[in-house]
């Protein structure tokens, strides 16, 4: 069985960042990647970089709950992944779901609907409310990375 296109796509896409990294490190610069942790591909490769932005959101009908992100950062730490390189993301944007689909920034849905600092859902937009922020930030910080 023969080694996919994508595969290869990605083992060349590791190939570079070792290399920028090697580069960069010699001029005290830092490489990142922003990393969905469903990615099909080996997510501890990705430790060959300084920071790796875990973005725990834009997966499932509530795109960016507690549970997946505890889940996201868990998975990370499993695979060995330096906790110091880690920062866990927060989505700044409202997605709507089902259909009809929207996305509106947090600053567009505060101007439109008023929301109560513990409300995460109007009119069919999902956010980030306060509640949520803090409990990811208490767990990132319980953790030990960034976010």
């Amino acid at each position: 069985m023969g080694v996919s296109a994508n595969e290869i796509e990605f083992r060349n896409y590791i190939r570079l960042l070792e290399e920028v990294h090697a580069d960069f490190q010699s001029k005290g610069l830092l490489v990142s990647v922003a990393l969905s942790p469903d990615s099909e591909f080996s997510l501890k490769d990705f430790a060959v970089v300084d920071r790796i932005h875990i973005m725990s959101y834009d997966r499932g009908a509530r795109h960016s709950t507690y549970e997946q992100a505890v889940a996201d950062c868990r998975n990370l730490l499993t695979l060995a992944v330096p906790r110091e390189k880690l920062i866990l993301g927060i989505p700044f944007m409202a997605e709507k779901s089902p259909a009809p689909y929207g996305r509106n920034n947090y600053a567009e849905i505060i101007e439109l609907y008023h929301p109560a600092p513990d409300v995460d859902e109007v009119d069919g937009y999902l956010f980030q409310w306060h509640r949520n922020c803090q409990l990811k930030t208490c767990h990132a910080m319980s953790k030990n990375i960034g976010g």
